[in-house]
């Protein structure tokens, strides 16, 4: 695959320089310059590959890194993700299910079998955004095997806002032809992805470097360089940013975006426990709590996938105060 940046299209670059390198020499994020679409049949078939094949035909189309099913297990185990079909037809993916209790180590691990012998040490953007899809791609197979989908049923997905990345990814693999509805993303008491994808203003005052660039990546995704030029240009001066009245609509086209407070995490946190005998950590439920916002506000009700980066244990403390759980009946609860 051949890679430009989000501020020029006429200049490709070859997959090495999309890993090895964070910006382009326009100062740019790298970008595909053109995604292949799969066919119907060909996601369907994904049923048969299952998790480490799926995810290892993404990587290979992103990096040319000719892996095989066989690599993804060795580099993170044969059964790195984990399922909990919850009430109201919420399937959470366990993304953490690894030695350090984190998607982060997922990453790490395929970045490190990518590239392998070649010195690398860090994980680029596109790297993290592209081993993101591959998962999905992975847990797409997975949900036709356990029959948690039909072929062709589309579904909705809930991810963390952070710096776009997770957002990002989930829009490139509905791109690639994963039947992915509504992209769900909550931020944290934070409005201005919200402002952004229902009003298409954006103030840079206060926003970090990295957010601004996962919305460049969007902008020319959506529109063309020129117009994350434009936005660049207006973070760059401190300056505020939008789009016309024409452009709305193509710029939020299947995205929700909700804010949500710290303190809902923790209550969202106790009222999993009590409903489902779950336990999720504090950042998956503030996506939970946007799937409620979602469905309050559209009547929507399909199956929605909910992703959960990281292990409860990480929080212990604050799910003690939220659950009345100590930390070794939590262990037990998430062993079972």
């Amino acid at each position: 695959m051949l890679y430009v940046t989000t501020r020029d299209k006429r200049d490709a670059f070859t997959a090495h320089r999309a890993i090895f390198e964070e910006y382009g020499p326009d100062g740019g994020r790298y970008i595909p310059f053109s995604l292949p679409e799969f066919s119907g049949e060909e996601i369907a078939a994904l049923k048969d590959k299952g998790f480490s094949q799926a995810v290892a035909d993404v990587l290979n189309i992103f990096f040319s890194a000719r892996l095989t099913g066989w690599d993804v297990d060795f580099c993170i185990g044969r059964n790195p993700i984990r399922f909990m079909q919850m009430n109201h037809r919420i399937v959470v993916a366990e993304l953490w299910r690894n030695l350090d209790g984190q998607f982060a180590y997922v990453v790490r691990c395929l970045a490190a079998r990518i590239c392998e012998g070649c010195g690398k040490t860090t994980v680029s953007n596109w790297m993290s955004i592209g081993i993101r899809v591959a998962v999905l791609f992975g847990i797409y197979a997975e949900m036709l095997r356990d029959g948690m989908l039909s072929e062709g049923a589309t579904f909705d997905i809930s991810v963390q806002q952070g710096n776009f990345s997770a957002p990002m990814a989930a829009w490139y693999a509905r791109k690639l032809g994963l039947p992915i509805g509504t992209i769900i993303c909550t931020g944290v008491e934070d409005s201005a992805v919200w402002d952004f994808l229902h009003k298409g203003i954006y103030n840079p005052a206060g926003t970090p470097k990295a957010l601004q660039e996962g919305l460049e990546r969007l902008l020319t995704a959506v529109f063309a360089p020129e117009e994350a030029v434009r936005f660049m240009t207006c973070c760059q001066n401190k300056n505020a940013y939008s789009v016309t009245e024409e452009q709305l609509p193509l710029l939020n086209n299947g995205f929700f975006v909700t804010v949500a407070g710290e303190n809902r995490a923790f209550t969202t946190v106790n009222s999993v426990y009590r409903t489902n005998s779950y336990v999720i950590d504090p950042e998956t439920a503030l996506c939970f709590g946007g799937i409620q916002d979602f469905r309050s506000k559209t009547g929507e009700s399909k199956l929605t996938l909910l992703l959960s980066e990281e292990t409860p244990l990480h929080y212990a403390d604050d799910i003690s105060c939220a659950t009345g759980l100590k930390k070794e009946a939590l262990q037990k609860l998430l062993n079972s």
